[in-house]
């Protein structure tokens, strides 16, 4: 075995979602990654990617073949669902992973875990002394408390070599309400997560009326193609993160100020049917329901699971306008998805909304929210929806040179725009501490 060579393998186990981030971009990345490793710091002459099988599958709509080294040993593990039964299910994965890189490797092994599912993983992969086994860990959603899987999340803190977090807004809310993130706050690493642009050509007028024409074919009673599609795109949870409280609200309030104008906004809201078990969910749900049923030119909900929803990329190719008025956002993928298919983002102050590049009225619309004064924050939302299809009526020149700017703000959050700053981090992960 040649002594000069240095193997890199990182392990993506679940928190990027590759159906819309793009599995083989982040490959693309690691391998560049490798690449531009150098004598300095660590030079990798072969790198891997070791993901799930599920994440081959789930990306099977967009792609005809996924070119992911490590398939062998990711087929012996079966579609996993969030936080279900995951304990047991990544130690297991943490076996296969072992043995196939045992088999496989190459020299010197450095091993990279980047979310904490892998943590199960890499505590098996740290007792082989052959192996340098490193946690870059990357925090975007936390399991319930009180779980096996909140325990793993608590273990990955806990043997991480750094803390990757997309935000740092999203950090200062996992230290106020975790000691473990607190006790981790000098590993953290601010880096956020890429988008695909494989699907994302330039947008342009002659598109998105074609999107238009293919998204109102399905709903009889919607408004003609001049029509302004909002989309919001979200889960409904007892926590209401996404806000649909204040979302129905602001809705109901421009269907009564627009329900006479010929041209009004038609708004797809998509995700809400996700298991309700509680009161406060249940009772959003049942808001939006009224709200569809009073006005239902204006509003056209698809439950996310119908067999004949129209495919999400149809959908943004058709957007103008989506609205994310969520309370608090880890990062927000949508959002920047979006963004490459010119849909103007109206949405909080969270996230990779809190980015330098986003300026409001040149390529977003933008408000604060503040959970100590709702009210106050609605009307806030809700000033900032008015003015955008104020400004999409009124002002199209002007909403066109936004649009065109959105888009550029997109190409910020390319995963081959980001090489640098994930270079850095897992460089900085695998050196000795």
């Amino acid at each position: 075995m040649p002594t000069n060579e240095r193997s890199l393998y990182v392990i993506a186990a679940e928190c990027f979602d590759f159906r819309y981030s793009g599995l083989a971009e982040f490959e693309g990345l690691v391998k560049a990654v490798a690449e531009r490793s150098d004598e300095a710091t660590t030079h990798w002459t072969r790198a891997k990617l070791i993901v799930p099988a599920y994440a081959q599958i789930s990306c099977a709509p967009h792609r005809q073949t996924m070119p992911i080294d490590a398939s062998a040993v990711t087929a012996k593990c079966n579609r996993i669902t969030r936080f279900e039964n995951s304990a047991l299910i990544w130690h297991q994965f943490g076996r296969h992973v072992h043995d196939f890189i045992a088999a496989d490797a190459k020299g010197t092994v450095d091993v990279i875990g980047v979310d904490w599912p892998s943590a199960g993983a890499l505590q098996q992969l740290k007792a082989d002394i052959n192996i340098n086994a490193r946690v870059c860990l990357a925090v975007d959603l936390v399991p319930q408390a009180n779980t096996e899987s909140y325990r793993l999340w608590q273990v990955g803190l806990q043997i991480a070599d750094v803390v990757q977090c997309a935000s740092s807004g999203w950090w200062s809310h996992l230290a106020c309400s975790h000691q473990a993130a607190r006790a981790a706050a000098s590993k953290v690493a601010i880096v956020p997560y890429g988008v695909s642009n494989a699907d994302a050509t330039q947008i342009s007028p002659e598109n998105k009326r074609e999107a238009k024409t293919t998204v109102l074919k399905k709903h009889e009673g919607s408004q003609s193609l001049s029509t302004m599609v909002a989309i919001a795109r979200h889960r409904l949870t007892e926590d209401d993160q996404k806000n649909y409280e204040s979302m129905v609200y602001v809705l109901k309030q421009l269907f009564k100020e627009t329900a006479t104008d010929a041209d009004r906004p038609s708004v797809f809201v998509l995700g809400p049917y996700s298991p309700c078990t509680g009161e406060r969910a249940r009772n959003i749900r049942d808001q939006l329901e009224s709200l569809r049923s009073r006005f239902p030119s204006c509003l056209m909900v698809e439950p996310p699971d119908l067999p004949h929803r129209i495919p999400w990329k149809t959908l943004l190719a058709a957007a103008d306008l989506q609205l994310v008025p969520s309370r608090y956002e880890p990062w927000g993928v949508n959002t920047i998805e979006g963004m490459q298919f010119g849909v103007v983002p109206c949405a909080s102050n969270s996230g990779c909304m809190q980015e330098e590049v986003f300026v409001p009225r040149k390529n977003c619309y933008r408000f604060d929210w503040d959970d100590d004064q709702p009210i106050e924050s609605q009307t806030r939302l809700l000033e900032a929806l008015r003015t955008a299809v104020d400004t999409y009526f009124d002002a199209p020149n002007q909403w066109h040179e936004i649009r065109k700017q959105t888009m550029v703000a997109a190409e910020t959050f390319r995963w081959d725009a980001l090489l640098d700053r994930y270079a850095a981090m897992f460089s900085d992960t695998a050196q000795p501490r």
